[in-house]
């Protein structure tokens, strides 16, 4: 399923390299606004997590961002990734407010930013898969039908006071404390030509936490 689109022309990348992240803590408010990571630039993908502490919430999709996938059962952090290639008026705005109908517990995310080597006209989220509740996580990633140029992606968090900790095999993990509490996402990034491989990321139990993970295609 094609799950989004941006720049336009071109071959399409080969490649996509890190750029930064950033994340951010809020409590007593339904909004939380995510800032670009420092160096974001006209062009480059953005993917973000956000995680409400609560079972039933609704968030709404912001104007040209791509919902991803979300954790849809009852348990929580309940956590809906996004994405969307970056425009002019993206980094001149400098960052972006997610709206939850009912997030009295507070809400937290992480942004991931990636930089293609060419025009992006369409991107591909694959596979994706939520584990989440009171205890230590486990997911699976699958290659199905994912085509390189792709990054693997796993994004982790915990409820305000908890912080646990990401094991994925192979991948750079970066985290935010920003106001508090830990996000942290894990990546690999995969080349055209180059095989792409399975995952298994994991979390330690520190009370209650959600994982996501999946592969996003770009072309």
């Amino acid at each position: 399923m094609n799950l989004g689109v941006g720049g336009g022309g071109g071959g399409g990348p080969t490649s996509l390299t890190y750029t930064g992240h950033s994340g951010n803590r809020t409590s007593g408010t339904n909004t939380i606004t995510i800032t670009w990571p420092t160096g974001t630039a006209e062009g480059d993908l953005l993917v973000t997590t956000v995680w409400v502490d609560n079972a039933t919430p609704t968030f709404t999709t912001p104007t040209d961002w791509t919902l991803l996938g979300n954790g849809d059962t009852g348990e929580y952090p309940k956590a809906y990734t996004y994405a969307k290639v970056m425009t002019a008026a993206d980094i001149t705005a400098g960052s972006q407010d997610f709206v939850c109908n009912n997030a009295s517990y507070g809400l937290t995310g992480i942004a991931l930013a990636l930089t293609p080597d060419g025009t992006i006209s369409s991107f591909t989220a694959r596979n994706y898969v939520n584990d989440k509740g009171p205890s230590a996580l486990g997911i699976s990633i699958t290659t199905t039908d994912v085509v390189a140029p792709t990054a693997a992606i796993a994004m982790l968090t915990g409820r305000p006071s908890q912080s646990p900790t990401m094991t994925f095999s192979g991948a750079t993990i970066v985290t935010d404390t920003t106001t508090g509490g830990t996000r942290s996402a894990g990546y690999i990034l995969y080349n055209s030509g180059v095989t792409v491989s399975s995952h298994s990321p994991t979390s330690n139990d520190t009370g209650r936490q959600s994982m996501s993970g999946f592969y996003i295609d770009v072309a």
